[in-house]
């Protein structure tokens, strides 16, 4: 459609489970969007967002949460108490960072973040031990921090197009991950592959 607000009686909807308003032209949410308690899904994909209300960190039910193809340039630090969020997808957007408080996001397992303006990551990722897939190819990481190296339970990781050297030692320890992809970095000749990573196809 080509809706460009939401009421603030959106908030009012107690019972609400899946809010799906992808594809319009909304340029912001209302606060009272943190009174959905209950929502599990959360959908405003493809639409005008430059940034998200603090009272999304309210949803402490929410497992889905897609907001790629906006304008978004940071995400709130609330964030860090989506504690049973499993899907978080921002990429197409215009990020410079990720919050510090990322990491609190325990049972993430889903992360995408490609296309937007990343510079780096903060160390607090490494925390994301349930994550699976990570995907920030795209943007202009310079370095990945060593604790990197927790996210024991990658399987699939892109990091394309980005401005990395080097990949941590720590690196080795992503015995579960079986794509790879670090094309259109700069990468020295000599930088040290971690053996495990060998098998991996990409």
């Amino acid at each position: 459609n080509r809706i460009q607000s939401l009421p603030e009686t959106l908030g009012n909807l107690r019972h609400l489970i899946a809010l799906y308003v992808f594809n319009n032209r909304i340029q912001s949410l209302p606060e009272t969007l943190g009174n959905l308690r209950h929502l599990i899904r959360l959908y405003v994909f493809n639409n005008r967002l430059k940034s998200l209300p603090d009272s999304v960190g309210t949803l402490q039910n929410l497992r889905v949460f897609y907001a790629f193809n906006n304008q978004l340039q940071v995400l709130p630090d609330s964030v860090r108490t989506l504690q049973s969020l499993q899907y978080l997808s921002v990429f197409n957007n215009n990020l410079v960072s990720l919050p510090d408080t990322i990491g609190q996001l325990r049972n993430l397992e889903y992360l995408w973040v490609f296309n937007n303006q990343l510079k780096s990551l903060p160390d607090s990722v490494g925390n994301l031990q349930k994550l699976l897939l990570f995907f920030a190819w795209n943007n202009t990481l310079r370095t990945l921090p060593k604790t990197v190296g927790n996210m024991k339970s990658l399987s699939q990781v892109d990091l394309r197009h980005n401005e990395l050297t080097y990949l941590p030692s720590t690196a080795g320890k992503w015995s579960n991950v079986e794509y790879l992809y670090l094309a259109g970095n700069p990468l020295c000749r000599n930088s040290n592959i971690p053996t495990v990573l060998k098998k991996a196809q990409g």
